[in-house]
């Protein structure tokens, strides 16, 4: 029987590249692993696409994945949820990313495909984030990646350009800024965390007082307003004090180990 559904960010929440927190540490850990022996089904709720989830992610042994901002999730390998962008709407995105000389990584779940490999800015992304990048490919064109995208990411070598068409997307785009990167993710408007999580409490059937969720930046909005339990990071997006249920320590100072003590998800002899 499944005691409840818990949900992890991961960067800014697992991790922290801003402290230089590349894998998470041995409590959280630990943390993740009692929660599991006490009956929770703990996911990975990130924007990163399946196909770049780091292996620090994977040895957490998750019992599924909310990925591309909720376009995609799997549970126990069980496809849950994908959503792509169709084949029109994506030939238009091409088209205007043509125009105006925009890099981009299409992601789906099995690869990324990249326009320019060699963009400096695609460069500095992949090494901020320390993202793996042995499923990046070049892209060579729209047969190689029809029906299989489900999230964008534009990266831009001037901050004004980015900011102008950020305003033009988010009209009708779920438009998500990076920190530290000339980088944003575009998504279906209707998709995000919030409804992949949705998604699976629907499936199993989880009541949503028995819902928590970890997270950091804006990105994690409706993650945090769709759970009972929304727990932001000491270092968080200030939008997120509006919908989150209390505010935790930051991954340097344990956050998530303390958050569940304090909730009585798990008492200190819990975890090993």
């Amino acid at each position: 029987m499944i005691r409840g559904l818990v949900l992890f960010d991961y960067d800014g929440t697992l991790v922290d590249e801003r402290e230089k927190i590349y894998t998470p540490t041995k409590l959280t850990k630990r943390t993740i692993e009692g929660l599991q022996n006490e009956g929770y089904l703990c996911m990975l709720a990130t924007g990163r696409a399946l196909s770049y989830i780091p292996n620090a992610a994977r040895d957490l042994h998750f019992d599924g994945y909310i990925t591309c901002n909720g376009a995609y999730v799997t549970v126990h390998g069980k496809e849950i949820v994908k959503d792509v962008f169709e084949d029109n709407e994506l030939l238009k995105l091409l088209s205007y990313f043509e125009q105006l000389h925009i890099n981009f990584i299409l992601e789906s779940n099995e690869f990324c495909f990249v326009k320019d490999v060699q963009d400096e800015e695609y460069l500095h992304f992949i090494d901020n984030y320390k993202i793996p990048i042995d499923n990046f490919v070049l892209f060579k064109g729209f047969e190689q990646v029809k029906g299989k995208i489900s999230k964008i990411t534009l990266l831009f070598r001037d901050r004004n350009d980015l900011q102008s068409v950020a305003n033009v997307l988010e009209e009708y785009m779920q438009v998500t800024l990076h920190r530290n990167c000339k980088t944003f993710d575009i998504g279906k408007k209707c998709v995000n965390k919030g409804t992949g999580i949705q998604a699976v409490t629907n499936y199993y059937h989880i009541s949503k007082a028995d819902t928590y969720a970890f997270g950091d930046d804006i990105n994690d909005m409706e993650m945090i307003r769709t759970v009972k339990y929304g727990i932001v990071m000491g270092v968080h997006h200030k939008k997120l004090d509006e919908v989150c249920f209390m505010v935790t320590d930051n991954v340097k100072d344990e956050g998530i180990y303390h958050a569940c003590i304090t909730l009585g998800m798990l008492k200190q002899e819990d975890i090993c």
